[in-house]
């Protein structure tokens, strides 16, 4: 799987996962629902404007958006959705919270 269908991946499970359809985003990001429907398809890669304007609704940063096009191999949807999960309940905890957090993800890495 190329770089674009990777990302078009991951664009869409942070779509879908913040519950928003294509027209929604298309409208926040000022751009077409067909441009938005090729991305998440993987016809086409977004400049760096789109991919800026992408990343608020979607609630993450243009590094995390474009953490898919790094990676070898297919993109999982559903993992794609739990790392999510995981990194935004990871934001929302404090600092104590955080290290037990960090501590008990180690110990289920090791298994």
């Amino acid at each position: 799987m190329d770089a674009k269908h990777r990302l078009g991946l991951r664009i869409k499970a942070l779509r879908t996962h913040k519950g928003l359809s294509q027209e929604e985003i298309a409208e926040r990001v000022e751009r077409s629902v067909d441009a938005i429907s090729k991305i998440e398809r993987g016809i086409s890669l977004p400049g760096i404007d789109t991919l800026i304007r992408l990343s608020e609704p979607l609630g993450v940063t243009v590094p995390e958006l474009l953490e898919p096009i790094w990676q070898e191999g297919t993109v999982d949807p559903v993992r794609a959705d739990l790392e999510l999960a995981l990194m935004q309940l990871a934001r929302s905890l404090d600092d104590r919270s955080l290290r037990i957090a960090v501590a008990q993800m180690r110990v289920l890495a090791e298994f």
